[in-house]
């Protein structure tokens, strides 16, 4: 048996779910379930709590509302993120 049975992608989650209501939720949900997924993406709900990380921070609104893009695009923020500070890591690890 596999430790782990990973579901879904984060173009998915981006695309179709960020649509989505709680019955349709509900369903999936109780699907994942019947076929024994132990291991799924769930980035529901993560821009709420880098808001309140960011307002912590003391960035403004207008800050914050320039860092966020449209809900069928919040995985790309993430991508896109993920690949600029890889490069900046690299670019600054070569120039020191």
């Amino acid at each position: 048996m596999e430790p782990f049975r990973y579901y879904q992608n984060v173009c998915t989650t981006s695309y179709s779910f960020v649509w989505w209501d709680w019955s349709q939720w509900e369903k999936h949900i109780d699907w994942m379930a019947l076929n024994s997924f132990n291991l799924v993406l769930a980035f529901n709900g993560q821009e709420a709590i880098w808001e309140r990380v960011y307002t912590k921070l003391n960035l403004t609104e207008k800050d914050i509302n320039e860092h966020f893009t449209g809900p069928a695009f919040l995985s790309w923020l993430v991508v896109i993120k993920a690949y600029i500070s890889e490069i900046m890591t690299k670019l600054l690890v070569e120039t020191l």
